[in-house]
């Protein structure tokens, strides 16, 4: 899953994400560490599901993922992705002085970032294009 949250202003850049839409998960001060197909649009973490069990009965890195859930301005919202690549942190795949992109934003569009798209492609063996179709 993907998760934003803690602050409306987080978890409402989640609300645009559809079923079908590919995502590419970037994570600061490391680089792209997953690329993947959402499965279904963002919900309250009290809500989310994977497996068919509620995310608290499985040990997470983010231990606080909890906190405010019961608070739907302030909540976590997740959004479920099969993800087709990921890559742990110390493996992500960024280039310093390529031109990629990147922004502090929760959510962007790299539909104009030929540069970033390539190198994405490039670095995961996946094609964009072949993700769409699925």
């Amino acid at each position: 899953f993907l998760s934003a949250g803690q602050q409306r202003k987080y978890s409402e850049q989640l609300e645009g994400l559809q079923a079908g839409d590919v995502v590419v998960a970037y994570l600061n001060k490391y680089g792209y560490v997953g690329i993947g197909v959402v499965e279904q649009p963002p919900v309250c973490v009290k809500e989310f599901r994977y497996r068919g069990k509620e995310l608290k009965q499985f040990k997470l890195l983010q231990p606080n993922i909890y906190d405010n859930a019961d608070d739907a301005c302030n909540s976590e919202y997740l959004v479920k992705v099969r993800w087709k690549k990921t890559l742990d942190a110390e493996k992500a795949k960024w280039k310093v002085k390529a031109g990629l992109f990147t922004t502090r934003l929760v959510r962007a569009s790299l539909a104009s970032q030929t540069k970033t798209l390539r190198f994405l492609e490039f670095e995961f063996g996946i094609r964009f294009k072949d993700l769409k179709r699925e």
